[in-house]
């Protein structure tokens, strides 16, 4: 879930947004044993994304996420296709 956007135009083709972010997944994978057996993890942080726009529309170009707060397994934040 994201929320509280801020969006800031620099130029008439360059823009930044910046929101909130917290996650809360469930996956069976970290309910295994051999995973920690929790299934539940939590993530909190904020995002910062950049945009330009094109002929084409508007694209982003840069993307950066900041963790403020987890908890819960890590197997699920850990794990690349967790």
């Amino acid at each position: 879930m994201r929320g509280n956007h801020q969006i800031a135009l620099s130029g008439a083709d360059t823009a930044f947004v910046f929101s909130h972010h917290h996650a809360w997944n469930r996956p069976e994978a970290s309910a295994l044993p051999e995973n920690g057996g929790d299934p539940l993890s939590e993530i909190s942080g904020t995002y910062d994304h950049g945009f330009t726009r094109n002929r084409n529309g508007w694209r982003v170009n840069a993307m950066t996420f900041t963790a403020t707060a987890a908890r819960g397994n890590d197997f699920e934040r850990d794990t690349p296709g967790g």
